[in-house]
C-alpha cells in the first residue's frame, strides 16, 4: 500500500500542483501528510483554520 506521503510526492513532482496536504476534518482535526514548509502543512496550528473545521458538517 502506499503511503500518503508517497501520495504526496506524486503530485508535487508533476509541477502541477504548488501545496497539497491530506487532512481528516471529523472529530481530532489533524494532518495524515503536507508538503514541508509550505502553506497547508501549518493549516491546523492557526486558529482560523481551527473555526473553519469546526463549522464543516
Amino acid at each position: 500500500m502506499t503511503s500518503w506521503s508517497t501520495y504526496i510526492n506524486n503530485f508535487m513532482a508533476g509541477e502541477t500542483c504548488q501545496d497539497i496536504a491530506i487532512v481528516s476534518c471529523k472529530d481530532l482535526p489533524s494532518i495524515w501528510a503536507a508538503v514541508s514548509r509550505k502553506t497547508f502543512a501549518n493549516i491546523i496550528n492557526r486558529a482560523q483554520s481551527l473555526k473553519f473545521w469546526k463549522s464543516m458538517p
